[in-house]
């Protein structure tokens, strides 16, 4: 009788990060893995509002997208953009890729195969992309898939990496939101009440971000300086 009261007690739910101790349902946590999680996401929230004021103030920064045949191993860059903090555009270009891109991707960012066959490859232009990129900070936009699309691309034609500061605004967007949710630049200009609708194509997303930032930096100044 014992042994079928055991067999039919409800499993304990553990903890997503301890693994330890029994959860909160709402939020999948023990109670003292919460309280850390709620303290990390605050010092997340400052830290996030320290760099939007920060690129706000001191505007030496560049905005980097690019566009790609596509997110797996053998993909490559087919597009990039980069711009500086006024909107100035610093370089942007077409890549001629060495495989077909997929419709799939061009429904997205209408990149076709004949408006990059006479465009220069990657070899040819990342001297200068990373002339102008080198020891800056560089914002993106869900960075880790421009950083590593840079790098495959790089190793594909056997290029050498350059060193470059690059920050992840969508990261500090969502630590300023306390939200673990992916959000869409398309997303975040629309919460935030900016008119501006990015096309998908490399330079128009980098103005999307550059407007996004200095919209928010703009605004934590102002409510920095009533208080």
């Amino acid at each position: 009788m014992k042994q079928n009261q055991t067999q039919n007690e409800p499993k304990i739910q553990r903890c997503k990060r301890c693994k330890k101790r029994a959860r909160m349902e709402e939020v999948n946590l023990c109670p003292i893995c919460y309280e850390k999680k709620c303290k990390e996401m605050e010092k997340e929230f400052e830290q996030s509002k320290q760099l939007f004021r920060k690129w706000y103030l001191k505007r030496d920064w560049l905005v980097l997208d690019t566009e790609s045949t596509g997110g797996g191993r053998e993909d490559e860059i087919i597009e990039i953009g980069i711009t500086d903090a006024t909107g100035t555009i610093l370089f942007e270009s077409l890549v001629k890729p060495s495989q077909p891109i997929p419709k799939r991707t061009t429904d997205i960012h209408g990149i076709t195969d004949e408006m990059v066959q006479d465009a220069p490859a990657w070899s040819e232009i990342w001297p200068e992309v990373g002339s102008i990129i080198q020891g800056k900070t560089v914002l993106m936009y869900a960075s880790d898939a421009d950083i590593m699309m840079i790098r495959r691309t790089c190793k594909k034609y056997q290029l050498p990496l350059i060193s470059y500061d690059p920050r992840c605004v969508m990261k500090m967007y969502k630590q300023l939101h306390r939200d673990e949710r992916f959000v869409s630049l398309t997303r975040a200009l629309g919460q935030k009440e900016i008119e501006y609708t990015p096309s998908h194509r490399a330079t128009s997303d980098c103005e999307g971000l550059r407007l996004l930032v200095l919209s928010i930096g703009g605004q934590l100044v102002e409510e920095e300086a009533q208080v």
